[in-house]
This record gives structure tokens, C-alpha cells and sequence, in this order.
């Protein structure tokens, strides 16, 4: 097994990747490590383990993770998608960016507030719920949403249906003034309730 480890010259943060090599546990050598950001994916990791404290940015992509656990609390920016993660729990406080698309979540809980950026296309989510306010960008496309709760004044880009070259929605002041919007790939109406401008 190959540890890279790359330096970013531009502002001086040490990034290390392991991907590609099929381990099935994050080597322990690394949790003693200062280092800023962590790619691990397409392995075949379970567990959440031995990481570094130092952590701003982790990406567990294509692995095989179950529970979200032992995350770092400077994390900012996390990926696990692909994986097979069915609730969102121990989420750092800290945490800016979150993809969890690909996995088999059902429900929205969890969320820090400091999100800004969500990712949670193709899972099993029927509500769009427990949205921090101060989200700003919302992917939630292959989804078999069924109703929306209030989902914020800060959310500015929202990505719903399964073709985003013509589903994205940059200005949400149009959505928001819907009662009902109609998803034909599903051949389904989806009520929106809840919503101030």
C-alpha cells in the first residue's frame, strides 16, 4: 500500500491519498499524522477509524461504510457517497459541505447548522425536512420525494429532478411561489407546503 502525501503550495496544507489499493481498514499509521485532507476512497473501508485530528477535508467515497463514526471535529468538507449509510448521526459541527449521495438514507436528521452545501441524490428520501437555515445549495435528484417542508430563505440553488440541465433552479423565489410541482419522470405531483418568501 502507496501513501501519497501532496503539499499545497498555495496555502501551505498537507493533503494525503490512499485510493485504489482495496484496503478495508484506514491504516493506523495515519492518525498520527497533521495533515488537512484525507482521500480514501474506492477501497472497501467499513469503519471510520484512525484518523488524524488535523482533519479539515475527508473523502470515503466508493467504500463500505454503514455508520457514520469517529469523524474528526475540524472536518469541513466530507464525502461519502457511494457507500451504504443509512442514517445521518455524528456529523461534525464544523461541517460546510456534505455529499451523501448514493446510499440508502431515508430520512433527514442530523444536520449541523454550518451547512452550506448538501448532496443526497439517490437515496430513499421521501421528505425534505430538518434543513439547516443557512443552507445554500440543496442536490437531492433520484429521490422518491413525496412532500417538502420549509426549507429555508438562504437556499439559492436547488437540484431536484433526475436531468439538471434543465431542473436546476438558480432563483428560488419562483419555486417557493408554487403550490405543487409536477416531476415527470416520476409521474408524481409534489406538494410544497410551508414556505415564506
Amino acid at each position: 500500500m502507496i501513501i501519497f502525501f501532496i503539499i499545497n503550495m498555495a496555502n501551505l496544507q498537507l493533503f494525503a491519498e490512499c485510493t485504489h489499493h482495496n484496503i478495508t481498514d484506514i491504516p493506523p499509521e495515519l492518525a498520527n499524522e497533521c495533515i488537512d485532507g484525507l482521500d480514501l476512497s474506492n477501497n472497501n473501508i467499513s469503519i471510520i477509524k484512525n484518523l488524524p485530528c488535523s482533519l479539515t477535508s475527508l473523502c470515503l467515497s466508493n467504500n463500505c461504510i454503514t455508520n457514520i463514526i469517529n469523524l474528526p471535529h475540524l472536518i469541513t468538507y466530507l464525502k461519502l457517497d457511494n457507500n451504504q449509510i443509512v442514517t445521518i448521526d455524528n456529523l461534525p459541527q464544523l461541517l460546510v459541505h456534505l455529499d451523501l449521495s448514493h446510499n440508502r438514507i431515508n430520512k433527514i436528521k442530523n444536520l449541523p447548522q454550518t451547512l452550506k452545501s448538501l448532496v443526497l441524490t439517490n437515496n430513499q428520501i421521501t421528505k425534505i425536512e430538518n434543513l439547516p437555515l443557512n443552507l445554500l445549495r440543496l442536490s437531492i435528484e433520484y429521490n422518491p420525494i413525496k412532500h417538502f417542508d420549509y426549507i429555508g430563505e438562504a437556499l439559492t440553488h436547488l437540484q431536484i429532478l433526475p436531468d439538471s440541465s434543465y431542473t436546476y433552479i438558480n432563483d428560488l423565489r419562483l419555486f417557493m411561489e408554487l403550490d405543487l410541482l409536477y416531476d415527470i419522470t416520476n409521474d408524481i405531483l409534489i406538494e410544497l407546503v410551508e414556505f415564506e418568501i
